[in-house]
């Protein structure tokens, strides 16, 4: 009779503990992707989000290999285990540091604060609740700004609205040191009381944020600046619109201004949103001439809609627009910032994205062919040959003004150059193949000495009053050619 060494004993059970640890681990993992499969399929069905087949099917699909692996005890079993959950953490690590570095919006009010202080530069760091919460305790009958493209995704029947809530003080955002406060004119925009009142003028803003008047101080958006330069103008943009948004807009509200000039504003991300809003039968609906939701007639039960809508999302969020300041929410007033395990970037959605390796695909994707090649820049020209003909319907002109984005200006990859390069000449094609001129701000941002300079606090986000201010002049001296 043989007699098993100790060491043999010692080795076997070791490696016994090392299958049953790794099968531990792979059964973990395997629970994790299964239930960020089913998050993703109940957030689609309850419709929180769009339908992604790939994060759906992809965490369920590792959560099958991590099973099979699971079941294979053996040595081998046990290395091949091994080896695929190192694969799938690495692949999930490239993927979380690729959506870490694509997502540039992470905290940065906290950052902005701190560049404010190192400048020396006064920075009011409530939350929009707050300031909100605020205002009305004084009196002031304040909303947060909602916006068109807030509703992308929801039910919004029996309407759509394409402007805000009217006649009330909007608060807006901050990426200076002061809150954007403008008093929202009758359909909801930011424009005077009586830019309405005087029929045809000389000008219209179509664009998203950018159009807005993001983050500046009312007076000093594109539209206020042109006032001043003698042009009369108003402004139809509204935060995150993307093209199917403003051509809703320009079909329901331009014909009653009838402008002489039309300024599509062009931003860098209006492509991706273009991407969503395709989804939105409704909004689809405004590439048919013989479609209108008759918007600038029931600005009544836009109101109500839209103040219904508010104060549902800030109810999900703990606040009651009618509450005074004094009872906010605790976790609202920590540090005077809207604060919550959100602002890590720790939500569901983005680890449903790591899990199902959405950036590392996108990153391959883009590397082999442009992004929105094909129906989204096609859909993209026939958005802009629509609006075109709705403008020429008065004998008026429409020009695409190309705005670049922040990061540009900034170190990128390679990869990001060609991204941008692709873009703009995907978005200027569009224009040209419609007949329609070009206004470029790229070529103007690249002519200063410090692009970067043309941004709040040299930092991501939106433009500077100044940079607003040298757009509009940019403007006027095309039509002045």
């Amino acid at each position: 009779m043989s007699i098993i060494p100790p060491e043999a004993i010692s080795r076997a059970s070791a490696d016994r503990r090392i299958r049953v640890f790794f099968s531990q681990i792979c059964f973990g993992l395997a629970i994790f992707e299964l239930i960020l499969s089913m998050a993703s399929l109940v957030r689609a069905l309850t419709g929180a989000t769009h339908f992604s087949p790939q994060g759906t099917i992809a965490p369920l699909f590792f959560a099958g290999v991590l099973l099979f692996l699971r079941s294979r005890r053996t040595k081998a079993g046990t290395e091949i285990s091994l080896l695929a959950v190192f694969f799938l953490f690495g692949l999930m690590l490239v993927d979380g540091v690729l959506d870490y570095t694509s997502r540039p919006h992470r905290n940065l009010s906290y950052s902005r604060e701190q560049r404010a202080k190192e400048l020396g530069i006064p920075y009011d760091n409530r939350g929009i609740p707050k300031v909100v919460t605020m205002l009305r305790d004084d009196g002031v009958n304040a909303y947060p700004h909602i916006a068109p493209s807030f509703l992308v995704g929801r039910d919004h029947e029996p309407l759509y609205p394409m402007g805000g809530i009217s006649g009330k003080t909007i608060v807006f955002c901050n990426e200076s040191g002061k809150f954007s406060v403008y008093p929202s004119d009758r359909h909801g925009f930011n424009n005077p009381p009586e830019s309405w009142d005087h029929g045809a003028v000389g000008s219209l803003v179509i664009g998203d944020s950018f159009a807005n008047g993001a983050c500046v101080q009312p007076g000093e958006d594109i539209a206020s600046r042109l006032r001043a330069q003698g042009i009369s103008s108003v402004t139809l943009g509204m935060w995150g619109n993307g093209p199917l948004i403003e051509l809703g807009s320009l079909v329901e509200y331009a014909p009653t201004l009838r402008p002489k000039t039309v300024f599509w504003l062009f931003y860098e991300n209006d492509l991706d949103r273009l991407v969503n809003e395709a989804e939105d039968p409704l909004l689809r609906r405004y590439l048919d001439p013989a479609f209108s939701q008759h918007l600038i007639d029931r600005q009544d039960a836009i109101d109500a809609y839209l103040i219904d809508t508010v104060r549902s999302m800030y109810r999900e969020k703990g606040i009651d627009l009618s509450r005074p300041a004094a009872e906010a929410p605790v976790h609202y007033q920590l540090a005077g910032i809207d604060f919550d395990w959100k602002q890590m970037g720790l939500n569901l959605d983005h680890c449903i994205q790591i899990a199902s390796l959405q950036q590392l695909r996108t990153f391959v994707e883009n590397i082999l062919v442009y992004k929105h090649s094909g129906a989204t820049t096609g859909l993209f020209k026939q958005v802009l040959a629509r609006a075109k003909s709705v403008v020429g319907a008065w004998g008026g002109a429409i020009y695409l003004v190309y705005l670049p984005e922040y990061y540009r200006f900034a170190p990128i990859s390679p990869l990001a150059r060609l991204e941008y390069r692709r873009l703009h000449d995907a978005a200027t094609m569009a224009a040209r193949d419609n007949g329609i001129e070009v206004i470029d701000i790229l070529d103007i941002f690249n002519s200063q000495p410090d692009p970067i300079g043309l941004f709040p606090l040299r930092m991501y986000g939106h433009y500077t009053a100044e940079t607003y201010d040298l757009i509009a002049k940019v403007l006027v001296n095309r039509l002045e050619r």
